[in-house]
């Protein structure tokens, strides 16, 4: 019955157990009642208490039993970390300067991400990297050279009156 309640599992004997055990709340010294929960909402709010306090040590031990044994998430790693260090590399060429924190992380954290924390941060500098494309075509459809701005000056054009030529 100990293991039910780490499963998750919303066992009957818990709930027949905390209906032995409870006792209904004194009144407070103003005479109000206090709402009391009955034996199947302590048994909920139990459950959630246990698995709010181990659900970080339930994935890492996931992570553990199931993370490397598959070659595919292995390999799958491997790739969102050498895109990673591609951005980490070149990104001055991918990424606005005011994005290149996200790729500042030191690499012995880099290398311990899960993969859902890893795939989140790559989804995150793609983002920016296509605002970032953005940006530049933006830029350069905006810029024009100096010479567009001048008329062409035609050999047609009458020389001014008093001009010795």
């Amino acid at each position: 019955m100990k293991e039910a309640i780490l499963r998750g599992v919303l066992h009957i004997d818990w709930t027949i157990k905390l209906h032995e055990q409870w006792k209904p709340r004194p009144q407070t010294k103003d005479g109000k009642k206090v709402h009391q929960k009955d034996s199947m909402e302590q048994t909920t709010s139990l459950i959630q208490a246990v698995w709010t306090k181990f659900e970080n040590q339930w994935s890492q031990r996931n992570e553990i039993l199931h993370g490397n044994e598959n070659e595919l998430i292995a390999s799958n790693k491997q790739q969102k970390y050498k895109r990673y260090m591609e951005f980490r590399r070149s990104k001055y060429q991918l990424l606005r300067r005011c994005d290149h924190h996200m790729t500042e992380h030191p690499i012995c954290d880099v290398i311990k991400w899960s993969q859902k924390y890893m795939t989140a941060i790559l989804k995150n500098l793609e983002e920016m990297h296509k605002q970032y494309l953005r940006e530049i075509r933006i830029e350069e459809e905006g810029l024009q050279p100096i010479t567009a701005f001048f008329s062409p000056v035609s050999a047609a054009t009458p020389p001014c009156q008093g001009d010795p030529g």
